[in-house]
C-alpha cells in the first residue's frame, strides 16, 4: 500500500488521479483508506452488491460504491452495471491478504498452503510449539477486533496457567477433523481461516468464552459479533 501511495503522489503532480479498486473485503477497505487523501477519486466496485449500486460515501468527499465493472475500454472509460461512467488512471485489484511469515522459523512445523496457516488448534496454537508460539488475527469474515480481543485473552490465560489446553495429540486430531470437515464440505483451503464458512455452532470453539467471562453475553450477541445470518 505505502507503494501504491508513493506512485499517486508522484502521479497527482500531472492532475487528476482516479482509482477503482476491485473488491470491498478488508484489503480493500484499507487501500481505499490509505489513498483517500492522495487520490482525487477513489471507486470501490463490488460483485456482492445490487447493479443498480453507485452510492457517494457520507464519510468521503471523494469515495463512491458501485457494482461490479461492466466493462473497461482502451481510452480509460470504466463502465459500471448501472452505465455509469468513470474515467480511470488505475484499476487496482484487491482480492485479499496472502499470509507470510518469513521471519519465523519453525523447521516446517508451521506451515502456508494455500493461504492456510497450520497445524493449528482453533486457528491460534500451533499442537507442537503451543503455548510459546500462538497467532492472533488470522481469522477473518467476522468483527476483527473483538475476535482479537478474544484470542488475546485466550492466549493470555494459557501463558498465566490460568487456562489449560488439551495435550499435543488431542490438538492435532481437532485439527485433521476440522480439515477434514472443510474439505467435505467444498471448502478450498484458502477459506480455512474465513469464520463465515464455519457453521453457527462451531463459534463456540472459543473455549476462552466461558473462563474468561467476557463480554458476550447472549447468543444474540454473539451472532451479531460473528455476523452469522
Amino acid at each position: 500500500m505505502a507503494h501504491l501511495a508513493k506512485g499517486l503522489r508522484g502521479n497527482q503532480r500531472t492532475g487528476q488521479v482516479v482509482v477503482i479498486l476491485l473488491g470491498s473485503a478488508p484489503s480493500a477497505i484499507d487501500i481505499s483508506r490509505d489513498i483517500d487523501g492522495i487520490a482525487t477519486e477513489v471507486h470501490i466496485a463490488s460483485r456482492s452488491l445490487p447493479d443498480e449500486t453507485n452510492e457517494k460515501q457520507p464519510a468521503y468527499d471523494n469515495m463512491w460504491l458501485h457494482s461490479m465493472i461492466k466493462s473497461v475500454h482502451e481510452d480509460g472509460r470504466v463502465v459500471f452495471q448501472d452505465e455509469s461512467v468513470v474515467l480511470a488512471d488505475v484499476i487496482l485489484h484487491r482480492t485479499g491478504y496472502k499470509y507470510h511469515f518469513l521471519f519465523l522459523e519453525t523447521n516446517g512445523i508451521v506451515t502456508v498452503d494455500d493461504n492456510r496457516v497450520g497445524p493449528l488448534y482453533k486457528h491460534i496454537f500451533p499442537p507442537a510449539l503451543a503455548p510459546t508460539l500462538s497467532f492472533v488475527g488470522l481469522t477473518w469474515k467476522a468483527e476483527p477486533f473483538p475476535i482479537f480481543e478474544l484470542q488475546s485473552k485466550w492466549i493470555a490465560g494459557v501463558l498465566y496457567n490460568r487456562i489449560a489446553l488439551p495435550s499435543q495429540q488431542e490438538m492435532v486430531e481437532d485439527g485433521k477433523v476440522s480439515y477434514s470437515s472443510l474439505e467435505a464440505s467444498g471448502t478450498p483451503k484458502h477459506y480455512t481461516h474465513n469464520i463465515y464458512a464455519y457453521k453457527v455452532n462451531s463459534i463456540f470453539w472459543f473455549p476462552c468464552l466461558f473462563y474468561l467471562r467476557c463480554w458476550v453475553r447472549s447468543y444474540r450477541s454473539m451472532k451479531y459479533c460473528f455476523r452469522f445470518p
